[in-house]
C-alpha cells in the first residue's frame, strides 16, 4: 500500500489508483507546542513552528523532533486510538504512560 499526504495535490492520471481512503488522522503534539507536520522513518518533525530567539539551533533540532506524549494523549483522548498508536507507530516514547509496552 502506498500512502501520501494529499494536501494541495491534484491527481490527473487515475488509471493506477485502486482506491483512496481519506482520514484526517491524529495530531501528534511536539515539544515545540505545535503539531508534527512530517513523519518518516520513525521520526515526527514540526517544520512549521518558528525557532525562538533564545534557543540554540542544536536545542531546536531536538525540540522539533521530540513528541510531547502527554499533550498528544490529552489531545486525542481515545484509549483505543492511543493503544493502536502505541502498538503500530514508531517514534513515540510511551514510557511512563498506560500505553507503555512492557516488551519495548
Amino acid at each position: 500500500m502506498y500512502s501520501r499526504s494529499m494536501r494541495d495535490t491534484e491527481i490527473n492520471d487515475t488509471s493506477k489508483i485502486d482506491s483512496i481512503v481519506f482520514t484526517p488522522g491524529n495530531k501528534v503534539i511536539m515539544m515545540t507546542g505545535g503539531q508534527a507536520t512530517f513523519y518518516g522513518s520513525g521520526t515526527f518533525i514540526d517544520w512549521e513552528t518558528k525557532k525562538p530567539d533564545n534557543v540554540t539551533d542544536e536545542e531546536w533540532e531536538v525540540t522539533r523532533k521530540t513528541v510531547n506524549v502527554q499533550h498528544t494523549i490529552n489531545w486525542i483522548r481515545d484509549d483505543n486510538k492511543l493503544s493502536h498508536m502505541s502498538n503500530y507507530v514508531t517514534g513515540i516514547d510511551w514510557k511512563g504512560t498506560k500505553f507503555e509496552k512492557k516488551w519495548s
